[in-house]
């Protein structure tokens, strides 16, 4: 027991230098490791994002076409129905 404190007393500066190089190896492996996975996370997100941006334009393109579907399908309504209200009786051939 005498022998390993003398060592101790002897060689303590080595040791706590080792300790501390280890400590810090594993402290910087940590910091890169989440460095990494922070890294990872604002990959996807940027990935997620331009995938959405692109599905927003798809469904405005759609949208856009479903629009003017409607205002044509409504403007052909307003006109049948302005020759049914008509008081006269010319009806175009498709009508009679």
């Amino acid at each position: 027991m005498k022998r390993i404190l003398t060592t101790l007393k002897e060689k303590w500066p080595e040791y706590l230098l080792e300790v501390l190089v280890i400590t810090f190896g594993i402290l910087g492996a940590f910091s890169l490791n989440a460095w990494k996975e922070n890294s990872d996370i604002k990959d996807q997100v940027r990935k997620s994002l331009i995938n959405m941006i692109a599905e927003l334009e798809a469904d405005s393109i759609q949208f856009s076409f479903q629009k003017t579907g409607s205002e044509r399908t409504l403007a052909n309504i307003r006109k049948v129905l302005d020759l049914l209200k008509s008081t006269s009786n010319n009806y175009p051939d498709s009508l009679e």
